[in-house]
C-alpha cells in the first residue's frame, strides 16, 4: 500500500505563493497520481478548495491554477 503525504496540498499552496510553476506542477502532480485522478480534475480540486484560504492565498493559488492549465495538453 502506498504511503500517502498530506503535506502537497499545502506544499502547493506555498509553491502558488511563491511563484514557482515548476514545483507547482510536480506538487499538482503528485497529489493527482495519490488521488488516482487525471491532473485536469485535481486542479479542479485545488481550484474549488483554495475558496477555503485566506484571501491573498487564495488569488495566488487561483492563479497558479490557471497557469498550471495552460502545461496540462
Amino acid at each position: 500500500m502506498q504511503k500517502i503525504d498530506l503535506s502537497l496540498v499545502s506544499k502547493f499552496v506555498d509553491a502558488s505563493i511563491a511563484n514557482d510553476k515548476r514545483l507547482a506542477l510536480k506538487l499538482a502532480k503528485k497529489i493527482a497520481e495519490q488521488h488516482n485522478c487525471s491532473l485536469s480534475f485535481e486542479l479542479d480540486t485545488l481550484d474549488w478548495s483554495a475558496n477555503w484560504l485566506k484571501s491573498d492565498e487564495r488569488v495566488t493559488t487561483q492563479s497558479m491554477v490557471r497557469e498550471l492549465r495552460k502545461y496540462e495538453a
